[in-house]
């Protein structure tokens, strides 16, 4: 839970028309708005979204009362180094919010300096791909995407497209209420490609799959995506490893489709992918030579 992350959850940066003028609208934030913010940002990532409405009553009952924010933070399924920095944040938000406006406004010019040269390359992929979804709709994402990421992700209406230099092989999708954008990287459709030649050689993916299964530390992570868990840091806490380890491992089972991206109720979920699963059942018999 860095400061950056827990503001701009609730505040996006999308819909104003510079980053200047994005960190003046910040700067200018109450205490009070701020604390709102840091508990909105900690309850999407650790409870279920209901509706933005009811939502923010409950984030005004806990932001509102300094002894019920204390104890909110307090009964966190976090570390305590995280938890004080937390404690930290609330006690003087102000002075967090000034010092994170300083620190991007100095940060501004070295990104630009770092951005500027694939400036155009971002504008002419990001217009390539908007209309190519636009004309292909839904099933233009499993095309691209050779069938990785599932047409449903996509719901009707529009979508803001953000093209990535910074993640350039990473795509994540918010569909929030009245936020709703997906962040697509530069070089996405080259490790799309890379997957799918990996998935060609059914040989090669048999093997990365038995691989993937014989990890015990995986195979446990397997075994809890299958009964609907799809929480990272819940994986982890179950396990006793750190959320890294848990990422990585998930990063594996994506790479060889052991897993796929689902739309859920209102985040993507990972679901095991069970066709791919039998397929290479299947194949095992028939490299074995099963008898019937």
């Amino acid at each position: 839970y860095d400061f950056i992350e827990l503001i701009s959850r609730k505040y996006e940066v999308i819909g104003h028309k510079s980053e200047m003028d994005y960190l003046n609208m910040i700067r200018n934030l109450s205490e009070g708005e701020i604390k709102r913010a840091i508990v909105y940002s900690i309850m999407l990532t650790n409870e279920e979204y209901v509706s933005e409405e009811e939502n923010m009553a409950k984030v005004e009952s806990i932001s509102s009362n300094k002894d019920r924010l204390l104890s909110f933070i307090k009964e966190l399924p976090i570390d305590s180094a995280t938890k004080w920095s937390l404690f930290l944040m609330v006690e003087d938000p102000t002075d967090y919010m000034n010092r994170y406006v300083n620190f991007m406004t100095g940060l501004l010019p070295i990104f630009k300096e770092f951005y500027s040269p694939y400036e155009n390359e971002v504008k002419e992929y990001g217009n390539y791909l908007a209309k190519f979804l636009n004309e292909n709709g839904a099933k233009g994402l499993r095309e691209i995407s050779y069938s990785i990421l599932e047409p449903k992700i996509l719901k009707e209406g529009d979508v803001d497209l953000l093209v990535s230099v910074i993640f350039s092989y990473a795509v994540s999708l918010s569909d929030r209420e009245g936020i709703r954008f997906i962040v697509w990287g530069l070089r996405m459709e080259e490790a799309f490609r890379k997957m799918k030649e990996i998935r060609e050689n059914k040989i090669i993916e048999r093997v990365q799959i038995f691989k993937n299964l014989g990890d015990k530390t995986r195979y446990e992570v397997l075994k809890l995506i299958a009964q609907g868990e799809t929480s990272t840091k819940n994986i982890a806490n179950q396990l006793g490893v750190s959320s890294a380890t848990i990422s990585y491992h998930i990063n594996n089972f994506l790479t060889t489709r052991l897993i796929k991206l689902d739309k859920g109720k209102n985040k993507l979920n990972y679901i095991i992918d069970y066709e791919l699963l039998e397929d290479v059942i299947r194949g095992l018999k028939e490299d074995l030579k099963f008898p019937d």
